[in-house]
């Protein structure tokens, strides 16, 4: 495979796909790039994170943190993760919607196709469970679509948490249709759904939805190892990876507590050691009729207790992590 030697997103997108090993020359590609003076930070900065890839591949770890640390450090100075808001967001959310409405399931859906969410952490399994899901054919996988998010948006126009119900006919209803085609089951994995889980069964009541948890230490290790395109302000230092996920665990909470009947719990550790055992149970939560003779795909452990490759930074993540 060749590079253009001076494009530096084809050499990130490289990186992150390919297995770095000793004497590899698309790292003296990359330190060559990174040596170079540029005053656009958001190539250095890609860099940055590329370079910690090849360092935790090579099994140099406190190397690899360093440049972690380094790339976080620098996109710290850029967001602006607000604790008050985020806390006061959810606050709101929860006072909203105290207790759960009751609502009848629509009589006719027409030919749209049955929704489920699958709502979770960055890097807490859930493109792993839409890709059991999505090895069906009745399953358009939709992943982090935003079209739940634009109902958000104009139901915040009347006020907070002010919802006024749609009709089965609405336009979210046309808009699945249009993006999953024939397909009978409509999957997305945006994170933000969480936000509007109760909007979500007003205007949809057979809407399902799977949560999917993670070891907290991994969990916000691999959030903090991860170039976010956008969003996730929270993402850039350990103490704002563990307050966003604390925050995070009380909403998750309070909607289990109202809805357990349409929230399945599933755990990553679970889902990777068990292979193909809970994908049974995956589909009959959401309604779907599971294919024995479908093709799944292989999960492997590589993830499960990454922060024992970090061991010198275990005390102060865990530190950070104890309000969760």
């Amino acid at each position: 495979m060749t590079l253009d030697d001076t494009y530096v997103e084809a050499h990130y997108n490289h990186a992150l796909l390919h297995s770095f090993q000793a004497d590899d020359p698309a790292i003296d590609k990359l330190l060559q790039l990174d040596s170079q003076e540029s005053e656009n930070r958001r190539i250095k900065n890609r860099l940055a994170f590329a370079l910690a890839k090849v360092k935790s591949d090579l099994g140099e770890y406190d190397d690899a943190f360093a440049h972690y640390a380094q790339a976080n450090a620098a996109r710290r100075q850029r967001s602006n993760y607000d604790k008050s808001a985020m806390e006061q967001e959810v606050e709101t959310i929860i006072a909203a919607n105290k207790k759960r409405p009751e609502i009848a399931l629509p009589m006719e859906t027409g030919s749209a196709p049955v929704p489920g969410f699958i709502l979770g952490l960055s890097r807490s399994g859930k493109s792993l469970g839409e890709s059991l899901l999505a090895s069906h054919a009745d399953v358009f996988a939709a992943g982090e679509s935003e079209h739940w998010q634009h109902l958000r948006r104009d139901a915040m126009q009347n006020g907070p948490n002010q919802v006024t119900p749609a009709p089965p006919d609405t336009a979210d209803r046309k808009e699945m249709c249009r993006l999953a085609g024939k397909a009978q089951f409509f999957v997305s994995t945006l994170d933000t759904n969480i936000l509007s889980l109760a909007d979500i069964t007003a205007d949809l009541p057979e809407a399902r939805f799977v949560l999917c948890l993670r070891d907290p230490l991994d969990n916000a290790l691999l959030i903090y190892f991860k170039y976010h395109e956008q969003g996730h302000d929270h993402a850039y230092d350990f103490e704002d990876i563990a307050h966003f996920m604390a925050q995070r665990a009380i909403l998750q909470a309070h909607w289990h507590s109202l809805y357990s009947d349409r929230l399945l719990t599933l755990e990553y550790e679970t889902l990777v050691q068990g292979g193909a055992s809970p994908a049974p149970h995956i589909a009959a939560h959401v309604g779907l009729k599971f294919d024995s003779g479908v093709v799944l795909s292989e999960f492997h452990g590589d993830e499960i207790a990454v922060w024992k490759c970090y061991e010198k930074m275990r005390s102060p993540c865990e530190n950070a992590m104890r309000s969760i």
